[in-house]
């Protein structure tokens, strides 16, 4: 083993020895010298927190830091981790460092990076922070270990940067047992667990008032006005050039007027671009005509209130929106315009997200459109000069049959199932989108609409209440619980920390449809996801300075790690809250006022107020300023958020997703088995349980009062090796067993760190001796932690 001297003796106790193999301290030129480091572009920086020593920041997507560490003497049983430090943010860039490319399907088949630490601001509002170190642990490949011309085993380490510049990296070890202890030697700073709430540090005003709210929508909304099509400048436009009258209503991300400055006679140009910008993938900036109606109808704070221009531009976008659709309903035709004259077929699996915004928008301004009588003016529906106007009412009812029908097809024993959403979150979208337009269809022609039963089909498939209805009769979008399993549900998808966070697409879904299974199974969903938000310490994008926040754990995410978490209090409230009263819904949102995280809308950047998920940003703070002067009038929820330090430790084990959340006596650990495993096979059409292959791989965030662990870690060998049956992990003092078989009992054999130990099993709060052999029963979850002889 090759290691300092000096280190070697210091390090050398019993405790540390009998797991740690080696390490090297990037601040030392002894160290560095000892372990044969090479840098390309990963120089030394000064240190980030006033308790650490330099270390390597690489900087370029080209550069690499490379190493050698002993590997362990056994075959397979050698892992790295890495030293960052959790205070580092940049709110300019992605900070990321992965291992090289040569370990690419060794942690995961599937297709998302093999993090080790993340830290991705990108669309998000606030960095979060740990405040102290952070260790992240991967599994080293059998196939890196070689031997030395002394007798012992080493490998080859590269680190490199999946964008700009990394993380600063202080040090790297290798180490036997899959939970890394740091050196005792090794300082921990103390970590501060408080920090004040955002309106004195962050970006909000000292006291959310609702009118100060509502200026931040109106503001916000402005750009939106000024992205469309409308008004004297773009009459100017028409005037000159007839044939641009088809876009009158469209809204172009980021404004018209450059694009018309760089083809000024190319309406081909203009309508291609408005398809790549508006209504590509989720289509969110349709989400603007929901707006209009918004601000006009209900949210009286708004200076905007009863403006009869919304109202306009409303009818002349859902004009618009007619004229662009596809032949088959739907608009994402990979950048290509797919409207009329020559209506070509849509390809995307999830417009829901921008379909329910128009809808809603017609659903909204239908009492101002049918007060003014504007159902029975002509209008142009096809682009086409040729062919005769129609009636508004006939362009409207094509536009929401149609929509509704590209989710639905026909009928759901017809379903486009193409066009169904591909994951969760997707499906749960198109749904939405489908009530909406049917609710529309039901104003504008009765007869045309679909019934209750059909939609709510359709929706518990989303949901997981039934098989879902883009893959076979095996595949189940979400479990019980109702925390969604990205991206391919049971058989390929776990907890995701982002597409997950769907709380307010199953209140709308709840609210649309008044379906008690449905309404049941989103309350279930509030109550579960909770345990997967944590209070913690954020920094302002825009600035370094501390507040509070409510982070969603996004460490063991099967989609878009970022570390330590998202800040998420998407909940829906104004159904939530105020119509379905849900305690833990109200909890949420109280925390966010205490949070003063109100105000979280970033508009004085172009780039923020012309990116994909802007419209969905103000829509979330415009639905949130309609009910906030009575929202803030509740009195306190009676419930706690399960993370706050304050409230009972407890053991949650999801057993389809193969998830488990343990709260224990200031251990926060988070996990997911066989973590971003993948198929067999590469078509959606043979996807089912003998499809799977299975990794291994047990996912960590190990937090406790003084550090941080992200780990990627070996699963115990069970008593079967096939996906579905029993699954374990054991880490530390603890281990967590779980059988997905839902008929049949299987064992569970403790490794020799566990077998005759004394332990306590937190799912149910009974401490026992552990047993050689355990039988976990069907369909069930068990966490054990040792509380003697360790």
């Amino acid at each position: 083993i090759v290691m300092d001297a000096a280190l070697l003796l210091v390090l050398c106790l019993p405790a540390v020895c009998a797991q740690l193999l080696d390490f090297v301290d990037f601040s030392l030129p002894t160290s560095e010298a000892a372990h044969r480091v090479v840098s390309l572009n990963c120089n030394h920086s000064q240190p980030t927190s006033p308790h650490l020593p330099i270390g390597r920041i690489c900087v370029g997507p080209e550069s690499e830091l490379n190493f050698t560490l002993a590997c362990d003497s056994a075959p397979d049983n050698t892992y790295l981790t890495v030293k960052f430090d959790g205070n580092e943010t940049n709110p300019d860039q992605i900070l990321v460092t992965v291992l090289k490319q040569n370990y690419s399907g060794t942690f995961s088949d599937c297709t998302y990076p093999n993090e080790i630490n993340l830290c991705d601001m990108d669309g998000a509002c606030f960095s979060p922070a740990f405040e102290g170190n952070q260790y992240s642990t991967f599994i080293v490949p059998e196939r890196l270990c070689g031997s030395t011309a002394s007798g012992g085993r080493e490998a080859l380490f590269t680190l490199s940067t999946g964008a700009q510049r990394s993380q600063t990296v202080y040090r790297a070890y290798t180490h036997a047992q899959p939970l890394f202890v740091p050196p005792s030697n090794e300082s921990q700073p103390a970590v501060n667990r408080s920090a004040p709430p955002a309106h004195s540090t962050g970006p909000g005003p000292a006291l959310p008032q609702p009118q100060q709210l509502q200026e931040m929508v109106d503001t916000g909304f402005a750009n939106l006005l000024r992205y469309q099509c409308f008004g004297p400048a773009w009459d100017a436009v028409v005037q000159q050039h007839p044939a641009f009258a088809v876009m009158t209503g469209a809204v172009v991300p980021g404004g018209w007027a450059a694009l018309l400055q760089a083809a000024p006679d190319n309406l081909t140009q203009f309508q291609e671009h408005w398809a790549g910008r508006s209504a590509g993938s989720n289509n969110n900036w349709f989400r603007t005509y929901e707006m209009l109606a918004r601000l006009h109808t209900l949210v009286n704070a708004s200076k905007y209130f009863q403006d009869p221009e919304l109202v306009q531009r409303l009818v002349l976008g859902l004009d618009f929106m007619r004229r662009a659709q596809g032949a088959n309903g739907g608009f994402d035709g990979n950048k290509k315009w797919l409207g009329g004259p020559v209506r070509l077929n849509a390809t995307g699996c999830l417009e829901g997200y921008g379909h329910f915004g128009f809808a809603l928008g017609f659903l909204l301004g239908y009492p101002a459109i049918a007060q003014h009588n504007l159902l029975h003016e002509l209008v142009d529906d096809d682009c086409d000069p040729h062919t005769p106007k129609v009636l508004r009412s006939k362009a409207y009812t094509d536009l929401f049959v149609n929509s509704r029908n590209y989710f639905l097809g026909s009928n759901v024993t017809d379903q486009n199932q193409g066009h169904r959403g591909h994951a969760p979150n997707q499906d749960v979208a198109d749904v939405v989108a489908a009530v909406f337009d049917n609710q529309c269809v039901q104003l504008l022609a009765p007869s045309l609409a679909i019934g209750q039963k059909e939609l709510v089909t359709a929706a518990k498939q989303a949901i997981g209440l039934l098989p879902s209805a883009l893959y076979n009769q095996s595949i189940y979008f979400s479990p019980a619980t109702g925390v969604s399993m990205e991206p391919n549900g049971n058989i390929n998808g776990g907890y995701s920390g982002g597409y997950g966070d769907i709380t307010w697409l199953l209140a709308w879904l709840s609210q649309g449809l008044a379906d008690k299974d449905v309404h049941e199974l989103t309350r279930r969903h509030i109550q579960y996801f909770a345990q997967y938000r944590r209070p913690g310490v954020c920094r302002g994008k825009y600035t370094n300075q501390r507040f509070s926040c409510l982070q969603v754990e996004s460490v063991i995410t099967w989609r878009h790690n970022k570390n330590p978490g998202t800040v998420s209090y998407r909940i829906g409230a104004d159904w939530t809250v105020l119509i379905d009263h849900d305690p833990m819904a109200l909890r949420i949102l109280q925390q966010q006022v205490a949070d003063g995280n109100v105000y979280s809308l970033y508009i004085s950047n172009p780039a923020e107020t012309s990116g994909p998920h802007f419209p969905d940003d103000l829509g979330d703070l415009a639905r949130l300023a309609q009910t906030f002067p009575a929202l803030v009038q509740l009195p306190p929820s009676p419930v706690q958020l399960p993370m706050s330090p304050d409230a009972p430790d407890f053991a949650l084990v999801d057993v389809w997703p193969l998830a488990f959340v343990i709260k224990h006596r200031g251990d926060v650990v988070y996990g997911a088995m066989h973590w971003r495993h993948g198929f067999n096979t590469s078509r959606p059409s043979e996807r089912d349980i003998a499809a799977v292959t299975l990794n291994f791989i047990c996912r960590l965030h190990f937090t406790t009062p003084a550090l941080d662990r992200i780990a990627n870690i070996r699963m115990q060998n069970s008593s079967s090796h096939h996906f579905g049956q029993l699954s374990v992990c054991e880490f530390g003092s603890y281990a967590v067993a779980i059988n997905q078989d839902q008929a049949h009992a299987h064992w569970y054999q403790p490794s020799a760190a566990f077998a005759g130990q004394q332990v306590l099993e937190l799912t149910h709060h009974i401490e026992l001796t552990l047993p050689r052999n355990i039988s976990v029963p069907p369909f069930t979850g068990l966490v054990w932690k040792v509380v003697s002889g360790r």
